[in-house]
């Protein structure tokens, strides 16, 4: 999984100005930020990484991510159901909440609702900014 943070960091690595590092006097300045009873050697530092467990992780965030794919589609299609409920247009949701305060009687008690249409249409359009921000977070992928 590359995102766009990831790849900026790796530009930013690349483009970044060759150094000479003298690996003696980066050790010594790394014992010395040491407490007295601790050994430069208790960390590892200069163990060699694995190829094939790299390959692993690389591999479990890749199977982890189309998990993920799968929920923010699950998410996207409930949340257009909830839109549609909300905010349906007359002949393809008649019974959407929309629909049925459009057509009340303004004297009946959904007619005295009629005046939170405007309220409800916000909250589809901000469930639609949401439903878009899913889909871009699953197109990053």
């Amino acid at each position: 999984m590359t995102t766009k943070f990831h790849n900026k960091f790796l530009r930013i690595l690349q483009e970044a100005p060759q150094m000479d590092i003298d690996p003696d006097l980066e050790r010594g300045a790394a014992e010395m930020s040491l407490d007295d009873d601790v050994a430069m050697d208790d960390y590892g530092v200069d163990m060699e990484v694995d190829p094939s467990t790299v390959d692993e992780l690389k591999d479990a965030v890749a199977r982890q991510n189309e998990q993920m794919v799968g929920v923010v589609d699950k998410w996207y299609s409930n949340i257009d159901r909830i839109i549609a409920y909300l905010n349906g247009d007359k002949t393809k949701h008649p019974n959407s909440i929309q629909s049925v305060l459009g057509a009340a009687n303004s004297k009946s008690m959904l007619g005295g609702l009629k005046n939170q249409q405007v309220k409800i249409g916000r909250i589809a359009s901000d469930l639609a900014d949401l439903q878009q921000l899913f889909m871009a977070a699953k197109q990053s992928q």
